[in-house]
């Protein structure tokens, strides 16, 4: 099978050209920033296309930024013949499910898909993926599984896909933004200031400093359900606040609300299971049992 990587010098493009060569595909790269595109083509062994042309290929993977997937989408797919694969891998699907569903109808098969997992996962993972129904989602499925076989694949629309992505990025994001703003210059210093609660919330927040901020800007503008997630923390943190001034006990109540929400069991058993993947992802050996 012959790929070709649009935004293979991206960090998820690196990935996905990595898996595909490993997996002995014909991989080609191509991407706008000429310079990175150069120098990945060497790191990864993999031929640099420096003007693509998408019929000579069996799958065209769409690796680019949120907001240049419609005109990407355009391009790719208007160049492609009846029976060729076109798949992409963005984090927002409502903004541009008329141009999957029109490429569909032309002939393409297509592919809409979301790796649960970042670019730092090793090539022997096989993680979780979310792949949105476009046309025929049950062939959609098939096609998913014989690219990537080995992962847990779970199959959505992409309205659902948009609010939990919602919920799952845009949330998260927001809440380790906040503590980063509160906690400043303590951050660097959270193993000599904090306790483990802090260290932890420090970890994220570091992470979180860490990455390119226009997935998340992608992630507001470009997710129709990002907005309401936003109002709902401010309602939330507003009401607790509201409740430690006016009358501590009610406070009390209303955390202990949320835990009823969760069967104890449920919560011990998420926690041991959490705890235990990050010690594995870390390399550690799981004493939680």
């Amino acid at each position: 099978m012959k790929v070709l990587i649009v935004g293979g010098s991206g960090r998820m493009g690196m990935w996905m050209t990595r898996y595909f060569k490993r997996r002995g595909f014909g991989v080609h790269i191509y991407d706008v920033d000429g310079r990175r595109a150069r120098l990945a083509s060497r790191a990864l062994g993999v031929q640099l296309v420096r003007r693509p042309h998408p019929s000579l290929y069996d799958l065209v993977l769409l690796s680019v930024p949120p907001q240049a997937m419609r005109e990407a989408l355009a391009e790719y797919s208007s160049a492609m013949k009846p029976g060729q694969l076109l798949a992409e891998i963005c984090s927002a699907k409502l903004f541009m499910l008329d141009q999957l569903r029109a490429a569909a109808k032309s002939g393409l098969k297509v592919l809409s898909l979301h790796p649960l997992f970042g670019p730092g996962a090793r090539l022997g993972h096989r993680g979780a993926m979310i792949v949105v129904g476009v046309r025929s989602p049950a062939e959609e499925l098939m096609t998913a599984r014989a690219l990537f076989p080995g992962f847990r694949l779970l199959l959505l629309r992409a309205r659902q896909h948009d609010l939990l992505m919602a919920r799952t990025l845009w949330g998260p994001f927001l809440a380790c933004a906040s503590f980063a703003a509160v906690a400043r210059g303590l951050l660097t210093r959270a193993e000599e200031v904090g306790g483990p609660r802090f260290v932890q919330l420090s970890l994220l927040a570091l992470g979180l400093l860490k990455e390119e901020p226009g997935l998340y800007v992608a992630l507001r503008s470009l997710n129709p359900f990002a907005g309401e997630v936003s109002k709902s923390l401010l309602r939330a943190l507003s009401h607790l606040d509201e409740a430690f001034s006016s009358d501590p006990r009610r406070a009390g109540r209303e955390l202990a609300r949320l835990r009823l929400r969760i069967p104890s069991r449920a919560i011990d058993e998420a926690y041991a299971r959490l705890y235990g993947r990050l010690r594995h992802c870390a390399g550690l050996k799981d004493t939680t049992q």
